[in-house]
């Protein structure tokens, strides 16, 4: 029997649509009753198997028992690892824990890192220092020295922590033999010297000079701060025996004769009485004698020492030559010409072989064409103090050795 054309592509679109009913039927056999893999309580991510023909595309969900099997065991090997990452050691160094599980087609199972296993079982080290920093304050103590260190441990070969000030006070958390666990104001918990924590703030005992100087200069001021910006408190004069507590950079921290506590400059105290010099044994340069006031002066230029050089300056920031003499002037009350050129009519003119400290030098920095470029204050045995532009700041120099041709020099005080 033969089909004609027509009859021979019925035939096949029948069959094209038996097969694909057919396929439907299982597919909706398959809906209404899952695996039961399916109906477990595991909880899963389902991958996705895809069926298709010509004319359809479905996609079917399904998870194979070795699968499941894999999660179980890799769940419970966790749990196992997180159990023992929690008893280990809190200064164990991290490193990778990976779960020993059979590897799948699609690759490695996951892999359990310490990082993962301490956020679950919890980091032992934030436990301690959370308890550290909950140890209570037995008591409240105060500090019986000038200075006195905590320190990160017992003893003093443990590092530096801070260090604390006469009259401070602090908590007491223990003590542990000679030294006392304490915590300061700002929450710092260390160790210090338990013998110099006292229990009241009456029993601090005053400050006591660890020495006692004495001042070598005709004068010398007393200043609420280790520098000449601070206040005046007193004025000590030559050979006063002073009390020194410490140094703070080119100052000394000192108790005068009447009890006040205040800063000296450094280079003018000496260790003995013998050392101090007689005031007729000061260098000068002619003979004149060295008057208070421009000693004075003398000594309150040399504490500007360093000061940078800055063109146009006027104060402590930096000076320039004029502005530093003008400056040094001033504070004794007395003023003198802004601009160097200035300087070359004003006071009384003192010959060289005459010269005496405090008075005013000038000079020609310009070439040799005899104008007054350059002003320092002579300080006595041939030196003067100035701002210097090649040094950059404020020195001492030679008055014989100074390239620039020297002019003349002018007396403002008698």
């Amino acid at each position: 029997m033969h089909l004609s054309k027509k009859s021979d592509k019925y035939t096949l679109e029948t069959i094209c649509f038996l097969f694909a009913l057919t396929i439907s039927v299982f597919i909706l056999a398959g809906l209404k009753n899952p695996t039961p893999a399916a109906m477990t309580d595991i909880s899963y991510q389902a991958s996705d198997a895809t069926l298709s023909n010509t004319s359809f595309d479905y996609s079917l969900p399904y998870k194979n028992l070795s699968a499941i099997t894999r999660e179980l065991e890799f769940q419970a090997k966790s749990q196992e690892i997180i159990a023992l990452y929690s008893t280990q050691s809190a200064e164990q160094p991290d490193q990778t824990l990976a779960a020993s599980t059979a590897e799948s087609d699609a690759g490695e199972e996951p892999m359990l890192t310490a990082s993962v296993a301490r956020g679950i079982a919890g980091d032992s080290r934030d436990a301690s220092k959370t308890m550290a920093a909950t140890e209570q304050v037995t008591a409240y103590k105060y500090v019986n020295a000038n200075q006195l260190n905590v320190r990160s441990g017992v003893g003093t070969d443990y590092d530096k922590l801070a260090t604390l000030k006469r009259g401070d006070k602090v908590g007491l958390i223990r003590m542990e033999g000679e030294w006392a666990k304490i915590r300061t104001q700002s929450g710092l918990t260390g160790y210090t010297v338990a013998r110099y924590l006292v229990n009241s703030e009456a029993e601090v005992e005053p400050e006591k000079p660890v020495a006692y100087w004495y001042i070598n200069a005709n004068t010398l001021n007393v200043r609420s701060g280790p520098g000449t910006q601070y206040e005046k408190i007193e004025t000590l004069s030559r050979g006063a025996k002073i009390g020194y507590f410490a140094t703070e950079g080119e100052w000394a921290r000192i108790q005068t004769p009447s009890g006040k506590t205040g800063y000296m400059l450094l280079k003018y105290l000496v260790e003995s009485e013998s050392e101090v010099e007689r005031a007729s044994s000061i260098p000068t340069a002619g003979s004149s004698a060295v008057t208070p006031l421009a000693q004075q002066i003398v000594e309150y230029s040399q504490s500007l020492l360093g000061v940078k050089y800055v063109y146009g300056g006027y104060s402590t920031k930096g000076f320039d030559c004029s502005g530093f003499v003008k400056y040094v002037y001033a504070h004794f009350g007395i003023k003198v010409p802004r601009s160097s050129a200035d300087y070359a009519g004003f006071g009384k003119k003192v010959s060289r072989e005459n010269l005496r400290p405090s008075d005013i030098l000038l000079f020609d920095t310009d070439g040799g064409n005899w104008d007054v470029s350059h002003v320092g204050i002579y300080i006595g045995n041939g030196k003067f103090i100035h701002a210097s532009t090649t040094k950059g700041k404020v020195v001492i120099a030679s008055l014989s050795e100074y390239p620039a041709p020297y002019y003349g020099a002018r007396r403002v005080i008698d």
